[in-house]
C-alpha cells in the first residue's frame, strides 16, 4: 500500500485520486476557470441509490490525518442511515431515528470495539429499518412494537437486543432536548410483546467437544490452507477469532504475540505466549 504524504499529496495530477487507507476519501484536483489547479478533499458516497460528494476542505488547509477523520464520522452517520450531507437542525421535527441514533454512536464510539459498533448500527439497520426516516418526535411504542414483532416471533434473544438499543436512542433524544417524555420505555414495550412460550429450546451453536478436538488438529493439519493454519492458530491461542483473523507480523516479537489495546476486546494488552 502506499503511504500518502502532505508533500505527496501536493503533487496530484488533475483529477480525482482515492485513499488507499480510507475508503470514499477522495483528493480531487481541478484546473479552474483561469488555469489554476483547485485542490480539495471529498468524501464521495452512494445515498438513497445517488452518488454524493461531500467536501471537506482544500489539500493545502486541511491535513490527511484530519480529513481521514473526518470521514470516518460521516461513515458513521452513512452507516446509522443518516445522509452526512442532511443540514444539521435543532427542530425535533426534522430529525430523524436514523440521525438520533447516528448521534449516539458517535458519542459512544470509544466505549466499545469498532466491531461491537458496527454490529450495533447493523442491528438497528436490519430490524428497525422502518424507523429510520420517521420524525423521533413522532415514534410511538405501537410503531416500535409493530417495527419489532417480526424479529420477536423468529429470532427473539436478537430482537431483545435491537429492543434496548432502540431504547437507548429514545433516550438519548431525551437528553438533547428532542423530547420530552421516552415514547416507548423498554419496560412498556416488553408488557406490549407476546411472551415467549415456556420450555423453548434453546438453540446453540454447533460446536465441537472436548472429547473430539484431536481428531478436528489432526484433519486441520492435513489440510494445510490459510483457512485451516487460521484456525489452527485461534484453537493454540484461544484468541477471538477477530484476533486471529487480523493478526500482523509486526505483533509478533521473540515468541510472544503481543495485542495491543486497540485489538482486544477489553481495551488491555494481551500477550501470548508461543511454543517453538
Amino acid at each position: 500500500m502506499i503511504k500518502w504524504t502532505s508533500r505527496g499529496i501536493a503533487t496530484f495530477a488533475e483529477g480525482v485520486h482515492s485513499d488507499p487507507a480510507t475508503p470514499g476519501l477522495r483528493p480531487v484536483v481541478r484546473i479552474g476557470k483561469g488555469g489554476e489547479l483547485n485542490r480539495r478533499w471529498v468524501f464521495r458516497y452512494r445515498y438513497d441509490g445517488q452518488r454524493r460528494d461531500a467536501g471537506l476542505g482544500r489539500l493545502d488547509k486541511v491535513g490527511i490525518k484530519a480529513a481521514r477523520q473526518e470521514t470516518g464520522r460521516l461513515r458513521e452517520l452513512l452507516d446509522a442511515g443518516a445522509d452526512p450531507l442532511a443540514p444539521v437542525q435543532k427542530a425535533s421535527a426534522n430529525q430523524t431515528f436514523a440521525s438520533i441514533a447516528a448521534s449516539y454512536v458517535r458519542l459512544n464510539r470509544r466505549a466499545g470495539s469498532r466491531q461491537h459498533g458496527r454490529e450495533w448500527v447493523r442491528s438497528l439497520k436490519t430490524h428497525a429499518s422502518a424507523l429510520r426516516s420517521v420524525p423521533v418526535d413522532k415514534v410511538t411504542l405501537r410503531m416500535v412494537a409493530e417495527t419489532l414483532a417480526p424479529a420477536w416471533r423468529s429470532q427473539y434473544v436478537t430482537a431483545k437486543r435491537v429492543a434496548g438499543r432502540i431504547d437507548k436512542v429514545l433516550w438519548h433524544a431525551v437528553g438533547l432536548g428532542m423530547l420530552e417524555t421516552h415514547p416507548a420505555p423498554l419496560s412498556a414495550l416488553t408488557a406490549l410483546m407476546p411472551k415467549q412460550p415456556r420450555g423453548t429450546a434453546v438453540q446453540h451453536m454447533a460446536a465441537v467437544a472436548v472429547e473430539g478436538m484431536p481428531g478436528l488438529y489432526a484433519r486441520l493439519v492435513t489440510e494445510d490452507d490459510v483457512v485451516s493454519r487460521a484456525l489452527r492458530w485461534t484453537i493454540l491461542t484461544t484468541a477471538r477469532t477477530g484476533e486471529a483473523r487480523l493478526a500482523t507480523w509486526d505483533e509478533i516479537e521473540e515468541g510472544l504475540w503481543i495485542l495491543q489495546p486497540r485489538r482486544t476486546k477489553p481495551r488491555r494488552q494481551h500477550i501470548v505466549p508461543l511454543s517453538s
